[in-house]
């Protein structure tokens, strides 16, 4: 049987040894690789795209004709080009998950068949497209990189950062006393003064205070002891090896993909990847290899470092599952030899999380105490010690872990009398709410903000655009950042809301063209992409000469050019010609917001009930029926991420979803 194989060109020297073995095969690679494919599908000058070129490619003589290509949307929708290119009809061309064992074991007849992803990209690309086109409008000086909603995520994600730093209190030192009684030494932290947090104005002032402190006895009023346990950490999905991998090994995002993937190319002892696929948004093991690594750790580390109860496999039929190892016993010195040093650190890194991940949970002994002392409990110190009792996942994975805190020598009792030895000021050791380019991938796909495939160009994009800059090793917004976010809070402040933006990405991610979701989908981006037309642009960068005195303008009559203006009729206000009537041209009259009916592309307008009342409908009934008493409002609700709320009372909101209400300002 003949077969043909088109290869990714980033693979071909990785399977050029089993395509010989196999001399019925036919292999033939593609002049780019799918990631440079989907960086071009991120640029606008489309006459640089290259086309795919089969000459001297007789397609008929093979029986079969495979794709090996990344198994994500890229290389899906790469294989749907492919088909296009080849003419071939969908059951003729076939994609393999696994090209190597499906030659090995003579299963090329299981081949998943292609164009099943594909759909997902190309939604993804033609959404960003869109959504570029506006941002272009706002910043007109924009590279030719497009933006999309991944990177409205990535300024949104930057903002709620800030914005938590700006409003976390100055960062104060702290008073440190060391205590002592015979053979007892303790470390404690001074917690209050007259019952208020000690408040330090000068250097003066801490130096009456040391004086007072040593004046007095401290009396142990309470000791409490418990057991505190740090769970294991999740196996590692893109964005949470490239935050490691940034932490750890102080690699750019790019740079953690990049030998990633090479990792995946590698081939085990039986002809397998190295590494499962990485990138990926799940965290799931099977459990066929979930009992591999237990049955590896019981072994080499003992039963008390094997949980009783293992995890959930979360596996769906097409989630590729956590980054790991393709065997426990694949140890990082097992494959020293055939790695660069590259390589190597980031599979001991992966190796390491993996096992970490299976094994049982750190547990430490913890110890309170409150002791007082001065009249009238004029001073109470706190203290915590820590002391490991069992290291369970930390044995191989130290990076996450809970570290022993040894402010207790000695025994320690109720009732005891302590006198301090030494008094200090300690720098306050909180850590400042910033984020970095590898915490943004872990949040932007562990909140479902991003597709795993998108990622790889996300961080060119950030660049290009200058929407980001990089100051005292985090990632903040540039001046360029700032405007557009103002903008876009101004016209669509839905855009910005992590939540809703999570609603977005998941119907992306089920969208198909079979249902009509993919062009649901398109749709209901062009109507939050309507508030952005040229008059709202225009009115937040100049008024407009009609709008003295607070009055609206409507525009112009598309039928005479004269001015549009309000009437009052049987059902409500509305729009009409002011040149009526001689000219008799109306429309309803909108209140600036989308219906949020689904599918619906219609927009909200005042309405007047049969009794009087006023209440808001579509304009496109009655093909859409949507109708509120109180007036929607085109803000996403900040609990569920659902498009709307409805304005309830005066400044109170309300989500007609969840039923949450919140004031003007907290929407604000």
């Amino acid at each position: 049987m003949a077969v043909l194989v088109i290869v990714d060109s980033r693979q071909k020297g990785i399977i050029e040894k089993t395509i010989r073995s196999n001399g019925d095969c036919t292999l033939w690679p593609l002049a780019l690789s799918s990631r440079e494919w989907a960086a071009l599908d991120y640029r606008l000058d489309e006459q640089t795209h290259p086309s795919l070129v089969f000459d001297g490619l007789d397609i008929e003589k093979f029986e079969r004709i495979y794709v090996a290509a990344p198994i994500d949307a890229v290389g899906d929708a790469v294989t749907r080009r492919i088909g296009d290119a080849l003419r071939l009809s969908n059951g003729r061309l076939q994609r393999l998950n696994d090209l190597h064992d499906d030659l090995l074991q003579d299963k090329l007849d299981t081949g998943k068949a292609a164009w099943r992803q594909n759909v997902v990209w190309e939604t993804t690309v033609e959404a960003d497209r869109r959504i570029d086109a506006v941002l272009r409008r706002l910043l007109p000086s924009a590279p030719s990189a497009v933006a999309g909603l991944s990177v409205l995520a990535t300024l949104a994600l930057i903002r709620e950062h800030e914005e938590k730093n700006a409003a976390q209190p100055a960062a104060e030192p702290s008073v440190v006393l060391t205590l002592a009684a015979g053979k007892s030494r303790l470390i404690g932290r001074l917690e209050s003064v007259n019952g208020q947090k000690p408040n330090l104005p000068h250097e003066e002032y801490f130096k009456a205070l040391v004086f007072d402190l040593r004046q007095h006895t401290f009396v142990v009023e309470a000791v409490d002891e418990k057991e505190n346990a740090l769970p294991p950490p999740q196996p590692f999905h893109l964005g949470s090896l490239t935050a490691a991998a940034e932490i750890e090994l102080s690699w750019p995002p790019n740079r953690t993909l990049v030998v990633a993937l090479s990792l995946h190319e590698l081939r085990d002892g039986q002809d397998k990847s190295l590494i499962s696929f990485p990138i990926t948004a799940s965290t799931a093991i099977p459990d066929s290899e979930r009992l591999l690594w237990r049955e590896y750790i019981f072994t080499n580390y003992g039963k008390e470092y094997v949980p009783q109860r293992s995890m959930q496999d979360n596996t769906k039929p097409t989630s590729y599952g956590a980054v790991r190892p393709s065997s426990p016993r694949l140890t990082p010195k097992a494959v020293r030899r055939r790695l660069s040093e590259e390589q190597y650190q980031l599979y001991s890194l992966i190796w390491q999380r993996t096992a970490a991940a299976l094994m049982t949970e750190q547990k430490m002994s913890v110890t309170h105490a409150t002791l007082a002392g001065g009249p009238n409990r004029k001073y109470v110190i706190q203290l915590e010690n820590r002391r490991q009792e069992h290291r369970g996942f930390t044995v191989v994975y130290p990076f996450q872990r809970q570290t022993e805190n040894r402010a207790i020598s000695g025994e320690i009792r109720v009732g005891q009398q302590l006198t301090p030895t030494n008094v200090e000021l300690q720098p306050d050791s909180t850590i400042e709410n910033r984020i970095t380019l590898g915490q943004v991938a872990e949040e932007m796909i562990s909140r479902r903000l991003c597709l795993p495939e998108h990622w790889y160009i996300l961080p060119q994009t950030l660049s290009a655009w200058g929407l980001t800059e990089q100051r005292e090793g985090a990632l903040r917004l540039s001046t360029s950042g700032i405007c557009l976010i103002e903008q876009i809070n101004r016209l669509c402040p839905q855009l910005l809301n992590p939540a809703f933006l999570s609603q977005l990405q998941e119907k992306l991610a089920v969208s198909s063209r079979k249902d009509g979701s993919a062009d649901l989908f398109l749709a209901q981006i062009d109507k939050l992409l309507d508030a952005f037309d040229d008059t709202n642009i225009n009115r937040g960068e100049e008024q407009s000469p009609h709008s003295r005195n607070d009055a609206r303008f409507y525009g112009h009559c598309p039928i005479c050019a004269n001015e549009l203006t309000v009437r009052k009729g049987k059902f409500g206000r509305f729009v009409a010609c002011s040149a009526f009537p001689k000219c008799r041209y109306t429309r309803p009259l909108g209140i600036g917001v989308g219906c949020p009916a689904e599918g619906c592309r219609g927009e909200i307008i005042e309405r007047v009930g049969k009794s009087g009342d006023l209440f808001y409908g579509c304009s496109e009934y009655p093909r859409c029926r949507f109708v509120s008493r109180y007036r929607p409002v085109s803000v996403a609700c900040p609990q569920c991420g659902n498009t709307y709320m409805l304005l309830v009372a005066d400044g109170v909101h309300q989500c007609p979803q969840c039923k949450a209400k919140y004031s003007e300002k907290v929407i604000q």
